[in-house]
């Protein structure tokens, strides 16, 4: 990054600090007037925070110890504050202006996909230790999981797509080039295939047949009546399937966002232990882990005809290992996000396309722990199958391309 481009970034860093401090002001008065808005009380916390951002980073322009401060603290608050402010903004005009409800929100998600940018681009080069980058990560993760709307009260095309998260995810998307970038990496959403004697076609094609047979047997699993209804395509049912905007939008939203944060994750571990003989195999698994353990936050919530009791959440933690073996062997096989992304969202639209008729269905399996093992261990003998042989040396070989600095 060039001198002029830093002091640009830097400035906008500026701007949106400055801005951010109004704009908290503004919630603390105006939100005392709107119950709705019981959160709006923390916009004290969030205007402390940005002015001792503000005067570490201007301060921190002729001393280096203090620039370094500046820089972890933005690095670890200001996504997260930023998100609070646009989402508690939103909420409030929409309570507030009905008639512009839908502008409001649209501005909302559209400021999402840029605010965040400076961020990582000044304060982000500053983390360089891999656990601290992991938590970087999970901040990320904990910042996009929640829409920035409250109150729309729109109907239509437009509203389902704003309430999907969809945005949301495109936003970590783009956020992820310019975090590879700070870590002094390339995106590689679309790496090339390299000559190598390694590659495989032929495992590869078997590779992308499983995982489209999987998107379905994920499901299909826990409705078969038999045996043979489990195990074949051809006998499966979906009949009583209904694919809807809103099933779409939940599988977009699903792939783009947990395959970005898969890729990243995986970037970092694989930096992280390059010196290690075993590094790429460390990194599918801990990166597979952290994937089924993010899927804690939905305890609790009722979502597509499943609600995620105690049990019921322990069990799909359990499953989405092997789904995140599976996702991650993909993309180091192929260096193709999108592919990844893709093979995601087909199962979660599946998934998330069963309905009540569907589940009247007599199911072979009953016993949800029964369900869960058998979705676990499906992919994960697929995926260590993977990382044996010239398989395991191809991705060797992408992982080298991957992480390479740019």
């Amino acid at each position: 990054m060039t001198e002029m481009t830093s002091k640009v970034w830097n400035k906008l860093l500026d701007i949106e600090l400055i801005i951010g401090m109004i704009v908290s002001i503004i919630i603390g008065i105006v939100g005392e007037s709107l119950p709705q808005l019981y959160w709006s009380r923390m916009c004290w916390i969030a205007l402390t925070i940005l002015l001792l951002n503000f005067i570490l980073k201007i301060w921190g322009k002729n001393k280096h110890s203090i620039k370094i401060a500046s820089q972890w603290l933005g690095s670890l608050t200001l996504i997260l504050i930023f998100n609070f402010l646009i989402y508690t903004t939103t909420s409030m005009l929409n309570l507030m202006v009905k008639p512009l409800v839908l502008v409001s929100s649209i501005v909302g998600v559209v400021l999402l996909l840029l605010v965040d940018i400076p961020v990582v681009v000044v304060n982000f080069p500053v983390v360089k230790n891999w656990f601290m980058r992991l938590f970087m990560i999970f901040i990320l993760y904990l910042n996009y999981s929640y829409n920035v709307n409250r109150f729309l009260g729109t109907s239509g095309v437009i509203k389902a797509i704003i309430r999907s998260g969809v945005i949301i995810a495109l936003a970590t998307f783009i956020l992820a080039f310019f975090i590879t970038r700070a870590w002094q990496l390339k995106f590689q959403w679309n790496l090339k295939l390299g000559k190598s004697k390694n590659f495989q076609w032929l495992a590869l094609i078997l590779l992308l047949t499983f995982s489209v047979w999987f998107a379905f047997f994920n499901s299909f699993v826990t409705l078969a009546p038999s045996l043979a209804d489990l195990l074949c395509f051809w006998q499966w049912d979906f009949s009583t399937f209904e694919v809807t905007l809103n099933s779409v939008l939940a599988a977009i939203e699903a792939g783009i966002f947990e395959e970005t944060l898969r890729y990243l994750n995986l970037v970092i571990l694989l930096v992280a232990m390059r010196n290690f003989k075993y590094r790429m195999i460390f990194a599918i698994v801990i990166s597979s882990i952290l994937f089924s353990l993010s899927h804690l936050g939905n305890l609790g919530i009722s979502t597509f005809l499943i609600k995620f009791d105690l049990e019921t959440t322990l069990q799909q933690v359990v499953y989405t290992f092997g789904a995140g073996m599976l996702f991650a062997v993909i993309y180091l096989y192929t260096g193709k996000l999108w592919l990844s992304i893709s093979i995601h969202g087909l199962v979660d639209l599946i998934a998330l396309s069963e309905t009540p008729l569907t589940r009247i269905v007599s199911p072979l399996i009953t016993d949800g722990w029964i369900s869960a093992i058998i979705i676990l261990l499906i992919p994960l003998v697929v995926a260590l199958l993977m990382m044996t042989g010239k398989r395991k040396t191809f991705m060797g070989e992408n992982v080298g391309r991957i992480i390479a600095v740019s």
